[in-house]
């Protein structure tokens, strides 16, 4: 049975994928350049595109994105359509990596001056990465019918990931639109007050940053550009819930976005993910 099973707790499930994901890691991006290196650790994704899309999918633990790099991420989707076909193979093979592959960073080899970065396994987690694969193995049938039905919300109140980036999107653009409007007017009372605008809108940005990583969905930096302060974002941090307090009040009195949205879509959005935001653990 997967469920009330205790290989598929949260923190076994998270345990698993974070030995995979950081043996991949060393084997592709911080091993010899060896392609038998880079070739085990590619492997070993197929093992940690399963346990986590059990692990969104089925629990709705974390998305399943969490544990994935960019490079990860953007083969995930093919292999698992090619999964939902032919479990049985993608499973059995994820065991097989997971068996040979691990050996594979005893290869890894540093200079004198490195020694202290050569990969140290832990035997008793990958015996645990194995009995997780071994245990889907046992109840596929039923993994595979829980995937085919739609993926289970354990809070549906909470934001998803496509509702915080639309905003973050929508903000930048907005700032963008304010500052287009100083260049072209080239006016310096203009542009100071324009400077100030955007810097308001800013406070609005950075709660959804939060909730990013909050949710698991990424970090904070994954919306920053080359150029952008990291000072706004640290400042908030050391009060988040006291500003997403006043920014609720902001939204609710007098929104700033009233005469650029239609329908409240903006001051809407906003709204539920600061309410949800605001009552989860922020430090």
């Amino acid at each position: 049975m997967v469920h009330n099973n205790p290989l598929f707790t949260k923190e076994s499930l998270k345990a698993a994928l974070s030995y995979i994901g950081k043996a991949s890691f060393t084997l592709i991006y911080d091993g010899n350049d060896i392609d038998e290196q880079k070739k085990a650790g590619k492997e070993l994704w197929q093992a940690e595109w399963i346990i986590a899309t059990v692990m969104d999918h089925i629990f709705d633990y974390y998305p399943a994105s969490y544990f994935m790099n960019d490079d990860s991420q953007s083969e995930y989707q093919s292999y698992l359509e090619w999964f939902i076909n032919h479990p049985e193979v993608g499973v059995c093979n994820a065991i097989k990596f997971v068996e040979n592959n691990f050996c594979i960073l005893n290869t890894i080899t540093r200079d004198g001056l490195n020694q202290h970065r050569i990969p140290q396994r832990d035997i008793t987690e990958e015996k645990h990465v194995k009995s997780v694969l071994y245990e889907i193995h046992n109840n596929l049938n039923e993994i595979v019918h829980l995937l085919c039905e739609p993926k289970k919300v354990s809070d549906p109140s909470k934001p998803t990931a496509d509702e915080i980036s639309m905003l973050v999107r929508t903000i930048k653009k907005i700032q963008m639109n304010y500052s287009k409007m100083a260049d072209n007017k080239q006016d310096r009372d203009f542009s100071l007050q324009v400077l100030k605008i955007t810097q308001f809108f800013e406070m609005f940005k950075l709660p959804l940053l939060k909730a990013w990583e909050v949710y698991h969905f990424g970090s904070h930096s994954d919306f920053w550009e080359e150029g952008d302060s990291m000072f706004d974002y640290m400042m908030f941090e050391m009060k988040a819930k006291e500003m997403i307090g006043d920014l609720i009040k902001i939204l609710t009195q007098e929104s700033p976005f009233a005469q650029i949205e239609s329908n409240s879509v903006i001051t809407n959005g906003l709204l539920k993910i600061y309410r949800h935001l605001i009552n989860q653990k922020l430090d």
